[in-house]
């Protein structure tokens, strides 16, 4: 038997493998989560594109019933109990932590629902697993985090919303899969590297990469020291740039579905803007931001950092994106494999250390991973605001002002995995 499924229903297949059925033979799964709070609560912060849909009774008793339920009596059962169950919102509005309880669902849900607590037993299953990701989906890390802690998973990542393949002919990729490990048919799969990923650039072109690992980067990293509104790969002299976080920052035309994605709202925070590229770069993998903050106003912040490339026209193109609430700012080693270099956040209760007014402190914390050409005469810039639309709840409820500075000792950098000059 082989299981299919993205979203929710990936989530689905990847609990199938958890159970760890004797007929299971292969897991196609797209779009889920490896770890729920840090798809659903990345950072501590709330700020998810969507929390599933409400549905009446009504609605649901207008689907197709199953067969043998003509009559729909059952259908009606599970429409009524549907309306029992409690609400996403509410329940994730309500675990501010990774080690919350939820009196909804009588369970720390972010530990027991996820598959990343049940990892030995998807590895004892030695059940192949095939991941789909996608850029501009908000869970393309938790593929890539499955992908390193399942063995001999295959991983691949396109320029693609959530559960999108654009014009990919991924049924045929499917039907590869299965065919190899449900029928035994030799369709050169295994001999093929484990992991396929696409590279965006500007344009609106680029490329497709195969490799037997993730992360990919040849070069290693290379660090930016954030100035006065600069980036550089030298030192900067002293400097401190304070803001307020804006809560009415508004992202016209992204919609609040799966296409929400982030956008550049100048004004809404800092940018930190690097020299013109000689030649071009290619960024594929985690960046991550290590800045110097302090509150004038509040004792907490939310943190959002746009990694853009700016043409030379001034067009800026949202890259990737990071966040971090402060109070959960300390770091530990991960529970499980993660990206070479990246710091991990427990986030639990114990954790959250809220900031007294001048306070100064180290803020850590990795972006989405990404592929992206930077074309000559193009800048890289970094941009950290201390709102986003897409934020649900919004904690603290009064925006903070923060500031951000750099000092020599106290550097705030921005590191970018460098792959090539393509």
């Amino acid at each position: 038997m082989g299981v299919y499924g993205c979203s929710n229903t990936g989530d689905a297949a990847m609990h199938v493998l958890t159970n760890r059925p004797p007929a299971l033979s292969a897991v196609f799964a797209g779009c889920f989560s490896w770890h729920k709070y840090d798809a659903f609560r990345r950072g501590g912060i709330f700020a998810q594109w969507g929390t599933g849909p409400s549905r009446t009774i009504e609605q649901d008793m207008a689907i197709d019933p199953v067969d043998g339920d003509e009559d729909k009596v059952l259908l009606a059962e599970a429409a009524r109990q549907h309306q029992e169950a409690p609400a996403l919102f509410d329940l994730w509005s309500g675990l501010p932590f990774r080690d919350s309880y939820s009196p909804l669902v009588a369970s720390r849900f972010w530990e027991e629902g996820s598959i990343a607590r049940y990892a030995e037993q998807i590895r004892l299953s030695r059940v192949p697993v095939y991941i789909q990701g996608g850029w501009f989906d908000e869970l393309r890390d938790q593929g890539i985090e499955a992908n390193l802690n399942i063995p001999g998973s295959r991983l691949i990542i396109g320029p693609w919303e959530h559960c999108d393949d654009g014009d990919f002919a991924l049924l045929e990729e499917m039907h590869r899969f299965f065919d190899t490990h449900l029928k035994g048919l030799d369709v050169g799969l295994d001999e093929q590297p484990a992991v396929h990923y696409f590279t965006m650039d500007p344009a609106g072109e680029g490329q497709w990469t195969a490799v037997d690992r993730w992360p990919v980067a040849e070069e290693g990293r290379t660090g930016f020291t954030l100035g006065n509104g600069s980036l550089s790969p030298g030192p900067q002299g002293d400097w401190a740039q304070s803001f307020m976080a804006d809560y009415s920052v508004d992202c016209p035309g992204y919609g609040s579905g799966p296409r929400a994605q982030p956008c550049h709202i100048p004004g809404a925070g800092p940018s930190f803007t690097g020299q013109p590229l000689a030649e071009a770069i290619e960024v594929t993998g985690e960046p991550l931001v290590d800045i110097r903050v302090s509150l004038e106003q509040g004792e907490d912040a939310n943190l959002f950092a746009y990694l853009e490339d700016v043409a030379p026209d001034g067009t800026v193109t949202v890259v990737t994106e990071g966040r971090q609430k402060l109070s959960l700012r300390a770091t530990h080693e991960p529970q499980w494999t993660m990206p070479e270099g990246i710091v991990w956040h427990r986030s639990y209760a114990e954790d959250s250390d809220p900031l007294a007014v001048g306070e100064e402190v180290r803020v850590r914390f990795a972006m989405m991973p990404t592929s992206w050409v930077f074309n000559p005469g193009h800048r890289v810039q970094l941009t950290i605001t201390g709102a986003d639309y897409r934020e649900r709840v919004r904690s603290p409820e009064e925006p903070p002002t923060v500031r951000i500075f750099g000092r020599a000792g106290q550097e705030s950098t921005l590191s970018l995995p460098i792959v090539r000059n393509p």
